[in-house]
């Protein structure tokens, strides 16, 4: 895999790896399971969207070569 195809397919996988994290999430509220394990599942897919948009930021402003 080239540099440029890395790079253009990566937050597209980081964004469906939030998805699903997010319905995983959902599933695990709805089992009433621990508030710190949902707030931890959560907090990852933030971070995946977070990377994500880094990513597509950089690589549409130019400063990934």
């Amino acid at each position: 895999m080239s540099r440029h195809e890395l790079i253009t397919s990566t937050p597209k996988a980081l964004k469906q790896l939030a998805g699903g994290l997010s319905v995983a999430n959902k599933a695990a509220a709805c089992f009433d399971i621990s508030g710190t394990i949902t707030t931890g599942i959560y907090c990852v897919a933030v971070t995946c969207l977070l990377l994500a948009r880094g990513i597509e930021t950089a690589n549409m402003r130019g400063w990934i070569r």
